[in-house]
């Protein structure tokens, strides 16, 4: 009798152990997470901006950017963006990004990341930013593309990380490269017979790439170039936030009579 007794007694004190421990590995996993959200909060000097940034970069400007508003702060490392803007063409590509839509998230206390959706293209795209390694991670529609890989990107892919480092700069700091363009309308919609401004972006790791890389694609551009009877303004240099690459900006002034 007192065997049994003791065997129940055992598999009492085994059950409340286990019980117990399923509790504890529970509450530890909320805490875990508790101090994983407290430690990657996004707070306020980490931002450029509280709620609407009008005051914009030249590339925003030239990606046909007029401002970013903050729309909503659900989580404590998440920041959900609105962009608002008219439709451009860089590198010979239509784009709109009006009404994207940009979750800003802390990832680490030293990674960030961008993510959105190019309505214009049907594209998914993130970039995330490590500012102590200074590396980052680049995904299209879903595809981790290394920066060994890079240099094989295409032309829309191309258009696509500048877009997502500018986004990554304006919203993380005040007054990121270039000189501002604040309160400028966008130009692309000129009427037949108006003179109108067009642009070729290039990118690359360091200064020199991406100067060779706009060279590049300017040659690829040379019959619209020419069609629309385009004028050199000027080009313009300068590198991404946080060593993420450089960027080259030619203005072309062009005329369009059809």
């Amino acid at each position: 009798m007192k065997t049994y007794l003791n065997i129940y007694t055992n598999i009492v004190h085994s059950v409340i152990i286990i019980g117990l421990f399923a509790t504890l590995q529970s509450c530890i996993s909320k805490n875990l997470v508790l101090r994983n959200d407290e430690i990657n909060e996004i707070i306020a000097k980490e931002i450029a901006f509280d709620s609407v940034k009008s005051d914009i970069s030249k590339i925003s400007y030239v990606l046909g950017i007029a401002r970013y508003k903050k729309m909503k702060h659900t989580k404590p490392n998440e920041i959900t963006f609105k962009v608002e803007g008219n439709k451009t063409m860089v590198n010979g590509e239509n784009m709109n990004l009006d009404n994207t839509e940009i979750v800003f998230k802390k990832e680490s206390p030293s990674r960030y990341s961008i993510s959105t959706y190019l309505q214009s293209w049907g594209t998914k795209a993130y970039i995330s930013v490590d500012g102590s390694s200074k590396k980052f991670t680049f995904k299209y529609n879903e595809k981790n593309i290394g920066q060994n890989n890079l240099v094989e990107l295409t032309n829309r892919q191309r258009i696509v990380i500048m877009i997502l480092s500018n986004f990554y700069d304006e919203l993380r700091i005040s007054n990121p490269y270039f000189n501002h363009y604040s309160n400028l309308k966008s130009e692309y919609d000129a009427p037949i017979g108006r003179d109108y401004y067009g642009y070729i972006i290039g990118w690359g790791f360091t200064r020199e790439q991406s100067i060779d890389d706009e060279l590049e694609t300017r040659k690829g551009a040379g019959s619209l170039i020419e069609t629309y009877k385009c004028k050199l303004l000027g080009t313009s240099t300068s590198c991404f936030y946080e060593s993420i690459g450089c960027v080259t900006i030619s203005t072309f002034k062009c005329y369009t009579d059809h």
